[in-house]
């Protein structure tokens, strides 16, 4: 069991491409899956970037429970043991810790902006998480029951771009230098086979009861999947697999229509910083695209909301029904987070796409 646990990882790894000189970065949660995640680095990091110094391990203390501050020292210290770089990021509620179904929201959307903050600061190119193979069938059920289109059901790639922050409460301070690259290696290997792994090295690890608590839909989720046998498990990662490959070729198609359809030098009046308010030609758009426009105007909402991720599946559809298969926009549409307005005197067929401000909420 360890050794196909080390051996996905080293794969994983292995298929980034990335060189020997890349300095990465570990989100470490203190959970048996993160622990399992710091070994596998450490060692890898030993091997392949001896003279790198140790990977910085990031670990986010949120403060919502009494002893999470005592938590947190002791992963260090489990971290530092390991050969890895400990540093402790507190959130800083400004008073006012979130409650009830908002907690999980406000808490990632905090954790990610410390984390984006401090891979900054650390010259880190990448930051690697621990999410498995039960995690990506948790989020795929979750997206499948909140409506979530082809792109949202793709779930979590072993490479992907930083997510898009939403909440500028915790969003990091802008800066010239990109934002890290996500990876996530261990998308192959289920939770058991963590555990197993982590008993077996005799890693210490911390147990979070939010995570049990039925009040999350994930953990009731979780719960109910632990019941199912082999053949469930099975179906549900074919069918997760077929959405990101179909959603992958609908994206390259949807972004070189984008492209094709966007008025060079335009942009819509008022917003003449935000590259991504967008003026484009909506019948090139629905020619360009065909029937991939629905995963073209995905793209085109999440990046003009700065949405964390893929508005539902409602919206884009029923902006592509407005805009037809000539591509033509009558009257003004607001959904998954925009506002697309025809330009005047263009008959719909030009067509300004901006974030929606408070006023237009």
């Amino acid at each position: 069991m360890a050794g196909r646990v080390v051996s996905a990882f080293s794969q994983a790894m292995f298929s980034y491409g990335l060189p020997p000189t890349t300095r990465l970065a570990i989100a470490l949660s203190g959970g048996p899956d993160s622990m399992a995640l710091a070994a596998l680095l450490s060692a890898w990091h030993a091997e392949v970037s001896p003279d790198l110094p140790p990977p910085p391990a990031l670990i986010v203390d949120h403060g919502l429970r009494p002893e999470s501050g005592r938590e947190a020292a002791a992963v260090a210290a489990t971290a530092a043991a390991l050969g890895l770089a400990p540093r402790v990021l507190a959130v800083d509620w400004r008073g006012v810790a979130p409650r009830g179904g908002a907690t999980q929201t406000a808490a990632r959307a905090a954790r990610y902006s410390l984390l984006l903050a401090a891979c900054r600061s650390s010259a880190c190119s990448g930051l690697l998480t621990a999410h498995h193979a039960d995690d990506q069938e948790e989020t795929f059920l979750l997206r499948l029951l909140h409506g979530s289109g082809l792109r949202g059901l793709a779930c979590m790639a072993p490479l992907s771009p930083w997510p898009l922050a939403s909440d500028t409460r915790h969003r990091a301070p802008a800066t010239h230098a990109p934002p890290p690259l996500l990876l996530r290696p261990l998308l192959s290997v289920h939770k058991a086979e963590l555990l197993d792994f982590g008993a077996a090295m005799g890693i210490p690890h911390v147990t979070d009861p939010t995570n049990a608590t039925p009040a999350y839909q994930r953990n009731r989720l979780r719960a109910l999947l632990g019941g199912a046998g082999p053949e469930v498990h099975g179906a549900l990662q074919a069918l997760q697999r077929a959405c990101s490959r179909v959603a992958r070729e609908a994206r390259e198609r949807g972004d070189a229509a984008l492209d094709a359809a966007s008025v060079a030098g335009e942009r819509r009046p008022g917003t003449p910083s935000d590259p991504a308010a967008r003026r484009l030609h909506a019948p090139t758009l629905a020619a360009a695209a065909g029937p991939c426009l629905p995963a073209a105007l995905s793209m085109l909402l999440q990046r003009a909301s700065h949405g964390r991720f893929p508005p539902p599946s409602a919206a884009v559809d029923a902006l592509a029904a407005r805009l037809g298969r000539e591509g033509k926009l009558v009257g003004s549409w607001t959904g998954g987070g925009c506002i697309v307005r025809p330009v005047p005197g263009s008959q719909g067929r030009l067509i300004d796409c901006a974030p929606q401000g408070p006023a237009q909420a």
